[in-house]
């Protein structure tokens, strides 16, 4: 047994004061004579004997009231095996999940209100001196600490939402740490809606304490939700047509025949219906026009019954008054390429021969075409890397009689197939990879034909490149290629284009190819981003200044890691970083008070699928990961966590203080009615 208050153990002490008057104190007593003494000796020795067990027995119930009085102060309970195998303090533990698909209604409402109420209702059960270990999915400071009673309490009030949910593997692990860190033993308390995303079991553990597992259950386990939107182009132009895609899915266990959706650029609300038919998922394209040039911002909306988190997605991107071409021809070279590329004034065109390299501004190009040339030197090199990193466009072409080493080097590093020399031989170019998105809408017809001779002196050998063949030869080595590599957007021709392939240079292909690198080129930027996963975007153009940029909108502003570079900047976000104060919408990138970019973040939609698990489902993926000492109880009220005992919580104390009244009441009793008669 052990006590709540052991402090109220030493009024225990003061018992020693009636025992020892009672041992110490005597009576004086008055003489009285008679005539007959015999019998008056008889009755006193009797009243004497009866007094002395009265005043014992009254001794007696005054102690025990006493120390019942004081025993139900100090509060005893009988501790938990657990406790009594460890030197451990004893703590009430609670994880309230607060993901986002806690915003789905219970019969009560909203289930993290229901689970909040739950923890409160346990809480205020307890014993005031408990002390408790809280968590959720914000993994904050203030969770790293026992806290008193009035700070659960205050705890459980403030708890909103969070961005980030975690898993069951990653949340026992941390609470078990902290636990030990803390010195600290007990129950540990789970309130969640058991979604298998999330609380599915699949590391192993070593289990240090019981785990009761709250299931809170769903009123209606549907949700439809907006998945994604996306474009096909880079970059936009003013003027120029382009197509917003967007994605749509049923999580509901019924099928849906339709459903509203409304798309807004900027302040033009364009309303759809989108056809399921039947299918959990649906598409739809919208075609637009570019607006001016500048930043632009893009919303989707639907309406749903429940879990609204997931019924609105929201982007951004810039319409370009123009794109930087950069070409840097062999010193002897006629530049066919400039010419396809001052055709238009929206290719913004500088071209420099090969001994004269501005680096500086050729970092900066959106597109940068490597002409013929003979050999590639490191500063060269270093530019092409820096701009693929950026996501930039660069277009290799070697020279006839190139330095193979020097440009093998370059290849080599950007996973790009490498140049093997040959003889000088005819062939050629008859296959198209007509599939592959590079060549979408360029072609009237579906399976065009080409046949266009050419020279060659070397071959490209792709055995451990990251690439793709967009053109070949007819005995089917690589003529034009394209990396495959994820963010990598770099091209390779095999021979060069000069008066030796006069034929390729003047048919419309040679144009054809160009134009289309263009239309793909300069940094891919998505529409959004995900809030809590790690991401990185590059902000061209900046003042050269020391002041850093920050991200920010009406309600939250930060200033994010930066690596400032040639004058752009690169921005990194980390996994989880400021998740749970950033809020859904668009933001601005500021330097000082200037606008230099606009972004957009969307909460993640892995929480959008409500599917839970059940009850037997979660006691064996539990068991097979270690986790045996577990207890699971679906709920859907409130008043239903009280069947769950206190830690320290028992009626000890009140069976203990109803004996010291019996005991006072029983003195009171011997007093007033021993030897009334």
């Amino acid at each position: 047994m052990n006590f709540l208050y052991p402090q109220f153990l030493f009024a225990l002490a003061v018992l020693a004061v009636p025992i020892i008057l009672h041992l110490f104190h005597l009576r004086r007593f008055k003489t009285f004579y008679f005539s007959n003494v015999a019998f008056l000796k008889e009755l006193d020795t009797t009243s004497k004997s009866t007094r002395k067990i009265k005043q014992f027995i009254i001794l007696l119930l005054r102690c025990l009231a006493f120390t019942f009085l004081v025993l139900a102060f100090a509060q005893p309970y009988f501790p938990s095996q657990n406790e009594n195998a460890s030197d451990k303090q004893s703590v009430r533990m609670f994880f309230i999940d607060n993901s986002l698909s806690m915003s789905a209604n219970g019969v009560e409402g909203e289930l993290l209100s229901q689970a909040k109420n739950m923890v409160r209702e346990l809480i205020l059960k307890d014993n005031p001196g408990t002390k408790y270990l809280m968590m959720s999915n914000h993994f904050a400071s203030e969770e790293l600490h026992i806290m008193s009673q009035p700070d659960a309490i205050n705890y459980v009030d403030k708890l909103s939402f969070s961005n980030n949910s975690k898993t069951i593997d990653q949340i026992l692990p941390l609470i078990q740490t902290i636990a030990n860190e803390q010195q600290v033993t007990g129950k540990l308390f789970i309130l969640s809606d058991a979604q298998k995303n999330q609380w599915e079991a699949n590391g192993n553990h070593q289990q240090q304490f019981p785990l009761y597992f709250v299931k809170l259950l769903q009123n209606n386990p549907n949700n439809i939700s907006i998945d994604s939107m996306w474009t096909s182009k880079p970059f936009f132009r003013p003027g120029s047509p382009f197509d917003l895609n967007i994605k749509v899915t049923n999580h509901s266990i019924n099928a849906i025949n339709s459903i509203p959706v409304k798309i807004s650029l900027n302040d033009n609300i364009q309303p759809l219906t989108l056809e399921f038919n039947g299918e959990k998922e649906a598409f739809a394209t919208l075609n637009f026009v570019s607006p001016d040039i500048g930043f632009h911002t893009l919303k989707v909306e639907i309406e749903d019954e429940q879990v609204f988190y997931d019924d609105v997605l929201y982007g951004t991107f810039e319409v370009k008054s123009h794109i930087d071409v950069g070409v840097i021809n062999e010193s002897l070279t006629q530049s066919n390429v400039g010419i396809v590329y001052s055709l238009d004034e929206f290719h913004q065109l500088s071209e420099w021969n090969e001994s004269q390299i501005p680096f500086q501004t050729a970092v900066e190009m959106d597109l940068l075409v490597l002409n013929q040339l003979k050999r590639v030197d490191p500063a060269l090199k270093q530019t092409v890397q820096t701009l693929l990193q950026r996501g930039k466009s660069v277009v290799c072409i070697p020279h006839t009689e190139a330095d193979l080493q020097s440009w093998n080097t370059l290849l080599a590093e950007i996973e790009m197939p490498l140049l093997e020399q040959t003889d000088t031989i005819s062939a050629t170019i008859n296959r198209i990879e007509i599939a592959h998105p590079f060549f979408t809408n360029m072609f009237d017809q579906a399976n065009p034909k080409i046949s266009i001779p050419s020279k060659r002196k070397s071959r490209l050998n792709s055995s451990f490149s990251r690439s793709f063949s967009l053109l070949s030869y007819a005995d089917g080595s690589p003529f034009f290629v394209k990396s495959s590599k994820k963010g990598q957007s770099c091209y390779l021709f095999n021979t060069d284009l000069n008066d030796a392939n006069q034929q390729i240079v003047s048919s419309d292909l040679f144009s054809t190819l160009f134009l289309r690198i263009a239309e793909n080129a300069g940094e891919i930027t998505p529409l959004y981003y995900t809030i809590g996963r790690s991401s990185q975007f590059t902000i061209p153009n900046t003042p050269n200044e020391e002041s850093p940029l920050s991200i920010s909108n009406n309600s939250f502003q930060f200033i994010p890691k930066q690596l400032k570079n040639n004058g752009f900047v690169q921005i990194y976000l980390a996994e989880n970083e400021h998740s749970n104060e950033f809020k859904e919408g668009i933001y601005s990138i500021l330097l000082k008070e200037n606008e230099l970019a606009k972004i957009a973040f969307n909460l993640d939609r892995r929480e959008s699928n409500l599917s839970v698990l059940n009850e037997n489902e979660i006691i064996d993926s539990y068991a097979q990961a270690g986790i045996t000492d577990i207890t699971v109880s679906e709920m859907e009220m409130t008043n239903q966590i009280i069947a769950i005992e206190s830690v320290n919580s028992n009626n000890l104390w009140r069976i203990l203080l109803i004996l010291a009244l019996v005991f006072l009441l029983s003195e009171i009793i011997v007093i007033k009615f021993w030897n009334k008669n």
